[in-house]
């Protein structure tokens, strides 16, 4: 039985390996271990991988009592907490850094992404708007793309995007330009423009392909909208081999349930138990990272409703993006708890998203739609 694969090997492992002992060589040298937490860290976001991130932690622990840290070890700390969904803990860790550095823009970036991810796309403008002249341009359009799209601007935001990916020049690096290749999707299909978001996927698609990259954010953004497409066979076609991620997991299995043969039926039945070992072994460690997704697994999957209000109201106080807010607008029509969904309906106000689903979700809500 096959209990847990390593993780496959690479020139990036190799490199990883080389930075780990030169750091464990000389552990109180921050370049040595800033280089070593940066390459943890990127290969976790690619691997969606959270071990990886636990092997920058440690690098980075000598410096854990220090006042004023380097500017990096502070900004990498940041991010760690980040990855951990402690954000109000990385977003203080930033404030205190940017007292010291107003302008060091890796920290500037990082807060304004958790600004929107705890739903305050104004403070994430605030942000965006800072970086400039402190960062490339592909990264200050996307973050005030952003930004504008949960701010009642979408088709702006949609216009900055489009001028930034067909204007930004080929030897910008891929990682500077990928936000923006994705974030045009997720809006367009947001917004439900069909058409242009499915074009927005396959070239964002592409170019990570070209890249030699592999993002797992972008995957389960490109499922969530083949779902809402309602073509799940297209989905196990793409994640049929990425069952370690819990997010795309839940994606895969969420499409092989819609499926009618046996087969899939049958491999959704297995998911489903993997995917509630799996949360169960979170709460067990007392993680709070897949609340949202649990919720979505409880109320799709599991059909409890009640339940997955729970979840959805918890993660709710911790992080508020569409998303989020769908999630939980979906388990509060399907409790029939209206009273529950006010927050939600609240920040809808409050920040004048554009998001047909969201709205008619609401109107499914006594007193939603007013």
């Amino acid at each position: 039985m096959v209990l847990e694969r390593a993780a496959i090997s690479s020139p990036q492992l190799r490199e990883l390996k080389a930075a780990r002992m030169r750091a464990e060589a000389t552990p109180n040298d921050a370049a040595a271990a800033i280089a070593y937490a940066r390459l943890a860290i990127e290969l976790g976001r690619q691997q969606a991988d959270p071990r990886f991130y636990g092997n920058a932690e440690a690098a980075l622990a000598p410096w854990d009592a220090t006042p004023a840290p380097p500017l990096e070890i502070a900004w990498l700390r940041a991010v760690l907490r980040q990855q951990r969904h402690d954000f109000d803990g990385a977003r203080a860790e930033l404030d205190a850094l940017l007292q010291r550095e107003p302008a060091y823009a890796p920290a500037l970036l990082t807060r304004a992404v958790i600004h929107l991810v705890q739903g305050r796309p104004r403070d994430a403008q605030r942000d965006c708007t800072a970086l400039i002249g402190q960062a490339s341009v592909p990264i200050i359009g996307s973050c005030a793309a952003a930004a504008l799209s949960e701010q009642g601007q979408a088709e702006h935001a949609l216009r900055t995007l489009a001028a930034l990916n067909t204007q930004v020049s080929a030897g910008i690096p891929f990682d500077q330009r990928s936000w923006g290749l994705t974030l045009a999707a997720e809006i367009n299909a947001r917004m439900e423009h069909d058409d242009d978001a499915r074009a927005a996927f396959d070239r964002a698609r592409a170019a990570i392909a070209a890249a030699g990259d592999h993002d797992p954010y972008f995957q389960v953004a490109e499922a969530d909208f083949l779902l809402d497409q309602h073509e799940p066979a297209a989905v196990v076609e793409r994640l049929r081999n990425e069952t370690r991620n819990n997010n795309a997991l839940l994606r895969l299995t969420l499409a092989e349930s819609q499926l009618p043969d046996a087969a899939s039926q049958a491999s959704a039945k297995k998911h489903i138990e993997m995917l509630g070992e799996r949360f169960a072994a979170t709460r067990a460690r007392g993680e709070a990272t897949h609340r949202r997704e649990e919720a979505r697994y409880l109320l799709e999957l599991r059909h409890d409703p009640d339940a997955a209000l729970k979840l959805a109201v918890g993660n709710w106080n911790v992080q508020r993006e569409p998303l989020d807010a769908r999630i939980f607008l979906e388990c509060a029509v399907a409790a029939r708890a209206p009273d529950a969904a006010r927050p939600v309906l609240e920040w809808m106000k409050q920040t004048g998203i554009e998001d047909p689903r969201l709205h008619r979700l609401a109107a499914q809500l006594p007193g939603g739609g007013s």
